[in-house]
C-alpha cells in the first residue's frame, strides 16, 4: 500500500513538472498482489477492515461447538467427577424398592381384610371391595361409609317402591310362603338394622 502511495506522489510530481505518464506506468502499480493484501492487513486500517470478519467466523465456530461437541466434553467429565451407582449401590437400592412395594401390598391386604370385616359386619356385598380401598386405613373407612349409606338408600327406596305397588299388609300380597309379601318383608327385617 505504501509503495502505491509513494507511486501515485510520484506521478503527481511528475505531471505537476509536465512530464506525461505512460498508461503502462498508472496500472503498472495498482494492481493488487497477495504481497500487498497482506501489507495492507498489517496496517491499523486493514485490522479495522478484517476484525469483525474474524469475529464472525470465530463466533460461528464456537457456536458449532458448542452445539456438536460441548455436550458430549460436559457429560464425560460429570461422569468422571459423579461416578454412577457401583453394583452395591445399585443392588441396596433394587432391594429397597422391593421392600417399600412388599410394604405397600402387605399394607393393602391389611386394609382389605378390615373393608371385608366392615362389610360382612354390616351385611353388605364383597363384589365391590377393591373399589373402597384407598391407601390408608381412614380414607378407606371413610369410602366404606359413603358405600354403605349409598347402598341402604338404594335399597329402602327399592323396598318402599315394592310396597308401595303391591301394599304392605298380608291381606294385599300373593300371601303363601315364598309369595312377594314374605320377600319383602325379609329384606326390611335384614336391612332394618343396619
Amino acid at each position: 500500500m505504501k509503495k502505491i502511495l509513494e507511486q501515485v506522489k510520484k506521478w503527481l510530481v511528475e505531471a505537476k513538472a509536465g512530464k506525461e505518464i505512460p498508461d503502462a506506468d498508472l496500472t503498472a502499480g495498482l494492481v493488487l498482489t497477495s504481497e500487498a493484501v497482506a501489507e495492507f492487513l498489517e496496517t491499523e486500517e486493514g485490522k479495522k477492515l478484517l476484525q469483525p470478519r474474524l469475529d464472525s467466523f470465530f463466533t460461528k465456530g464456537l457456536n458449532t461447538w458448542k452445539e456438536k461437541s460441548f455436550p458430549e466434553l460436559l457429560e464425560a467429565e460429570i461422569k468422571k467427577r459423579f461416578p454412577g451407582e457401583t453394583a452395591e449401590q445399585k443392588q441396596i437400592r433394587e432391594l429397597q424398592m422391593k421392600q417399600t412395594e412388599s410394604d405397600r401390598k402387605a399394607a393393602r391386604a391389611e386394609l382389605k381384610n378390615k373393608a371385608i370385616e366392615y362389610l360382612t359386619a354390616k351385611k353388605l356385598p364383597l363384589d365391590l371391595i377393591d373399589n373402597f380401598i384407598a391407601d390408608d386405613e381412614n380414607a378407606t373407612t371413610a369410602n366404606l361409609t359413603k358405600f354403605e349409606k349409598f347402598w341402604t338408600e338404594k335399597l329402602q327406596a327399592e323396598v318402599d317402591v315394592i310396597f308401595k305397588k303391591n301394599g304392605r299388609g298380608p291381606e294385599k300380597g300373593s300371601g303363601g310362603v315364598g309369595g312377594e309379601q314374605t320377600l319383602n318383608e325379609a329384606l326390611t327385617e335384614r336391612y332394618k338394622n343396619t
